[in-house]
């Protein structure tokens, strides 16, 4: 239970028919700013919805309802993918399970129909231990694990998910994209900053003759 500063409370955890979570609802829907600040105040990312679904679950598994065209035309929302694989990363970090079933004896991993998103989450897990805290610990800070997400761990390219992205943006220093494609980026896809200079691996600036620009 939360208090909120009018002197009323309010259930976190708060179920709807389907026992979902105002976590799982933001997971789903691919929020992160949602997701985070419900994470921020201790929701519970454990719970399972009637499908025996986890928040992670969801968050793989799900599609913004608002992208039923582009799923007819076979286009896909780099965006919302990019929020998917940072929620992901986000719940794990914080704990949450990768090695959960629902109630078809699926995990998150295996429900993810997205290969580029299986394969970030999965690359991000085996490179980086969760830091769940004991009971009478703070969580790890959001802040903190959003930079590590997006700025340390190693991961695919978001606009190929052919090459490793190795490119850091500036000023922001998201890495995100392959040399190959860090071109095709005029603005960064985690935080829609401008970009004013792209660095490689050996933090040397990138100029556009060494990438191919489609």
């Amino acid at each position: 239970m939360t208090k909120h500063s009018n002197g009323g409370r309010v259930d976190i955890n708060a179920r709807t028919n389907e026992k979902a979570t105002p976590l799982m609802l933001g997971a789903s829907q691919a929020h992160f700013d949602i997701t985070k600040l419900l994470l921020e105040y201790e929701a519970d990312f454990d719970l399972k919805d009637k499908d025996g679904d986890t928040a992670l679950h969801m968050c793989m598994m799900g599609r913004r309802t608002d992208q039923v065209l582009l799923n007819i035309l076979g286009l896909r929302n780099l965006s919302e993918d990019v929020e998917r694989i940072k929620i992901a990363n986000f719940l794990y970090q914080h704990g949450a399970n990768l090695e959960a079933r629902n109630n078809k004896g699926q995990t998150p991993i295996t429900c993810c129909q997205i290969t580029h998103i299986r394969e970030g989450v999965l690359k991000y897990a085996t490179e980086n231990k969760p830091t769940k805290p004991e009971r009478h610990q703070t969580r790890p800070k959001t802040a903190k694990v959003e930079k590590e997400i997006f700025t340390t761990a190693k991961q695919m390219c978001h606009k190929c998910s052919a090459l490793e992205a190795i490119v850091r943006f500036e000023p922001c220093k998201h890495k995100v994209s392959c040399e190959k494609c860090c071109f095709r980026f005029k603005k960064c896809p985690i935080c829609q900053k401008d970009i004013r200079k792209r660095v490689d691996k050996n933090n040397q600036p990138v100029s556009s003759d060494s990438c191919t620009i489609l």
